[in-house]
């Protein structure tokens, strides 16, 4: 196992085309299945490598991934002590020799040929960024109300470049490393940060690469799937709510960076509108929904009523907005 300074020049192998990164916090539980997925990929060796980002962890994270690099001679351990999800991709960027660089949750679990589909795609598309669609997998009983496609992502069964309106998430996406570097990695004021939900690391570069390059090619693969933990506190509808409000005010920040400042007064006026009208959805749902569309009460709650909650997300991030500076892609960790 390697776990020394930041920069693997030393290490006389030729580089690989594919830099897979796992940034990770408290969850040594999970790594061991995204690691020993990993360990099962049926692709030389030479041609990729796995840089585990260890984000202060308090758990068993270090002595496992020392296990299981005794028998996987491509897999790194490195720390970041900086707290944040952006900080730890950072950091496995700094790191990473492929050619392409890989980010994955440390909750996922991946198919025996995901490495190669991947490598393939590299060698053969040359994009910019690549990547595919997850499923939902669990390891708690999923209740009945809970839908696999909350918990899933997916554009479809055709092999095609992204049009300029969508995106990858950050929890399955590669990018051409001298593009990402050169961008200077993620803004470290998004993401997750320890037990903070937070969103949008992901999104910024591939603006920036689109901006800078309009031609950049980003290819979707529907081949390229794997499996995305929907953790046991997920399957609640209180945290759907919360992510649902969390998530919107990333996307108002992200996209709308430049949005015009409202007055206060304002906002607060239009969040009162908006509750009244979550109140009252929520109500119709009790009394008219369609009981063949939602025959659960919490499926119509997540499904119609949860407009509301983005509303008053996209609202809370106007009131932030009111008096602060505009966040714009830069001052990265």
């Amino acid at each position: 196992m390697n776990s020394g300074p930041p920069d693997f020049t030393l290490d006389d192998r030729r580089a690989p085309v594919l830099s897979v990164v796992i940034c990770t916090y408290n969850r040594a539980d999970l790594l061991d299945i995204v690691l020993d997925s990993l360990s099962r990929q049926r692709l030389d060796p030479a041609l990729w490598e796995a840089i585990v980002v260890d984000n202060n962890s308090r758990d068993q994270t270090p002595q496992l991934t020392a296990r299981l690099a005794a028998g996987m001679p491509n897999l790194y351990y490195v720390t970041e002590s900086a707290q944040g999800l952006s900080h730890a991709r950072n950091r496995g960027l700094g790191v990473a020799r492929g050619d392409w660089v890989g980010y994955i949750d440390d909750d996922c679990k991946l198919p025996d040929g995901w490495l190669a589909r991947a490598e393939r795609i590299a060698s053969e598309k040359h994009p910019a960024v690549f990547g595919g669609p997850f499923d939902a997998f669990y390891l708690t009983p999923k209740p009945n109300w809970y839908r696999d496609a909350w918990g899933s992502y997916d554009l479809g069964p055709v092999a095609r470049k992204l049009d300029s309106s969508e995106y990858f998430y950050g929890g399955h996406i590669f990018f051409e490393r001298h593009l990402l570097q050169k961008l200077g990695g993620f803004d470290g004021r998004l993401g997750m940060a320890g037990d903070r939900l937070g969103y949008g690391e992901e999104i910024v570069p591939q603006q920036q690469i689109r901006s800078e390059n309009p031609s950049a090619v980003f290819h979707y693969d529907p081949e390229l799937r794997v499996w995305h933990l929907v953790r046991k506190e997920k399957l609640s509808l209180a945290w759907i709510v919360k992510d649902a409000f969390v998530r919107a005010a990333y996307v108002q920040r992200v996209f709308h960076p430049d949005a015009r400042r409202r007055r206060r007064l304002g906002i607060l006026r239009e969040a009162g509108q908006v509750l009244v009208g979550l109140v009252a959805d929520a109500l119709r749902g009790v009394v008219t929904r369609d009981r063949v569309r939602w025959p659960y009460l919490r499926q119509y709650w997540a499904e119609s009523t949860l407009r509301y909650v983005r509303w008053l997300g996209t609202l809370r991030e106007s009131w932030r907005q009111a008096d602060r500076r505009p966040l714009r892609s830069g001052g990265r960790s």
